[in-house]
């Protein structure tokens, strides 16, 4: 993996993307999974650097749910909070690629997509300090709060996507 990713950063991107894919299914047979979400984020840069967005975004996709489950496993809040900090690169690669990728989108989603990347970066991190999960936040909370919940999140995903769009257009 290390000279597939110094044949990328030497400009080599297709023998470097060579070398990264056969690391990438040796990393898999063995399953050491975050050592494979690394591979999979290198792949990322490679394709990023060949002009390859769709493809990036694509495996730091793959990588981000595997460094999740890793998060998981560590014990105690302060290592989950840490562990996502060595691993913010993926999240800001996923977040750049995003944006970048909103110009080319008309609808905005690009951009809000980035935007609920950070706000999940972020809420992660928190939540490991607190040392809360998900359904503990949630327990004891009355099922219609919930979905009236979701349904102002949705709603303010709208109006967040229909605001970039206005924020996108040329001004005169």
């Amino acid at each position: 993996c290390n000279l597939g990713h110094l044949l990328v950063r030497q400009g080599n991107a297709q023998d470097g993307t060579a070398l990264l894919n056969d690391s990438l299914a040796i990393r898999r047979a063995i399953a050491v999974f975050d050592l494979e979400a690394e591979t999979l984020c290198e792949l990322a840069e490679a394709e990023r650097s060949r002009g390859n967005a769709a493809a990036a975004l694509a495996y730091v996709e793959q990588a981000i749910p595997i460094f999740e489950s890793s998060r998981r496993q560590a014990p105690g809040e302060w290592l989950r909070s840490s562990y996502v900090a060595t691993r913010s690169d993926a999240y800001s690669m996923e977040i750049s690629l995003l944006m970048n990728g909103s110009g080319r989108d008309l609808a905005g989603s690009a951009s809000v997509k980035a935007f609920e990347a950070h706000d999940r970066l972020l809420a992660r991190s928190l939540i490991d300090r607190l040392g809360v999960t998900w359904d503990q936040i949630v327990r004891g909370v009355d099922r219609t709060l919930l979905s009236r919940a979701r349904r102002a999140e949705s709603l303010v995903n709208f109006r967040s996507a229909q605001l970039l769009q206005l924020f996108e257009r040329p001004h005169p």
